[in-house]
C-alpha cells in the first residue's frame, strides 16, 4: 500500500509497537525486516533520533499456529530466526508465547 511520507512516518511507530507472529513464514519475514532496518539505521549514523523498527516494539506475541506438534521444538529450523528477532528488540517489555497443543 502506498501512502504519503508524512502519514508513513506518523503510523510506522504504531505498527511495530505490538507484533503478532502467528505463522512460521511471518517469523522469517519479520526477522529479515528487523535485521534490514537495524543495519540501515546503523549505517546511517549514530543519531539517537533515528530508531530502527525493533526499537519501537514493546510487545511480541508468538502464537505459532503452524508449528509442528512433535517435540522437541528446538529441532524446528525456523525457530532459529527467533534469535535474530530478539536481538533487534531491545525495548521489549511483554512477551506472550503460545504453541499448538499436542
Amino acid at each position: 500500500m502506498r501512502v504519503c511520507k508524512r502519514w508513513h512516518s506518523l503510523i510506522l511507530p504504531l505498527l511495530y509497537e505490538s507484533i503478532l507472529i502467528s505463522r512460521t513464514q511471518d517469523m522469517i519475514r519479520l526477522s529479515a525486516t528487523l535485521l534490514r532496518s537495524k543495519t540501515l539505521t546503523e549505517q546511517a549514523g549514530q543519531d539517537d533520533l533515528i530508531l530502527h523498527l525493533g526499537q519501537r516494539t514493546r510487545r511480541l506475541d508468538l502464537a505459532m499456529d503452524d508449528l509442528p506438534a512433535s517435540r522437541p521444538y528446538a529441532d524446528v529450523p525456523v525457530l532459529h530466526h527467533l534469535t535474530d528477532i530478539f536481538s533487534c528488540l531491545p525495548n521489549l517489555q511483554i512477551l506472550v508465547i503460545g504453541a499448538p497443543r499436542p
